[in-house]
């Protein structure tokens, strides 16, 4: 019975939906890019830390979504504090829609007690989005008869075809060394 009232409010959050927004790209190993999943998550080596994440999903259909992430962050004891940077490249449809993120990070580490440490992260980034236009293909260029698309279309083009903005987000992490908690947002500044 109570999984059920959990499907229904859940499906009546759903349904009360008036918006809908595009997600961000994600990696199925998402423990392998902590900071792209949190940027408390930073500094965790005694060593500098260098990761590099890449996907290719649904290769078969020539290149459809790529991205690509590198990251560098690395802990100073003296500061208690961390520092990272990140370069992120999203590629979606063979290049029609690309979304690139050069960020940076800060985290400071607080300790608690002896067996608990807290860590508050915030980064800092430069968005740019683009969609190349002359890729796009719409339902109204389409030829009935041959299925090319030949025809011009009757949308009107967009009034810029790429964006730049500043995006900010912030995370806040709790662990010791068995356990960790924690929790971010992203796109505080809604880019």
């Amino acid at each position: 019975k109570n999984i059920s009232k959990y499907f229904l409010t859940f499906f009546c959050c759903l349904s009360a939906t008036t918006c809908l927004q595009a997600q961000d790209a994600e990696f199925s190993q998402f423990f392998a890019a902590p900071l792209h999943l949190n940027p408390a998550m930073i500094g965790f080596s005694p060593m500098p830390r260098v990761v590099v994440n890449f996907r290719d999903q649904y290769p078969s259909f020539n290149q459809g979504y790529i991205t690509l992430a590198a990251s560098y962050d690395q802990h100073f004891d003296k500061l208690n504090s961390s520092f990272g940077g990140s370069v992120f490249a999203d590629r979606t449809g063979s290049g029609i829609y690309n979304t690139y993120y050069l960020t940076g990070f800060y985290a400071y580490q607080l300790h608690l007690n002896e067996n608990l440490l807290l860590k508050a992260g915030l980064q800092a980034s430069y968005l740019q989005q683009n969609l190349n236009w002359d890729k796009v293909i719409l339902g109204d260029m389409i030829d009935p008869l041959t299925g090319e698309a030949i025809i011009p279309s009757g949308e009107d083009l967009p009034l810029r075809e790429t964006l730049h903005r500043p995006d900010f987000g912030a995370g806040i992490l709790a662990y010791n060394e068995k356990i960790y908690i924690g929790a971010s947002v992203k796109h505080v500044s809604r880019p």
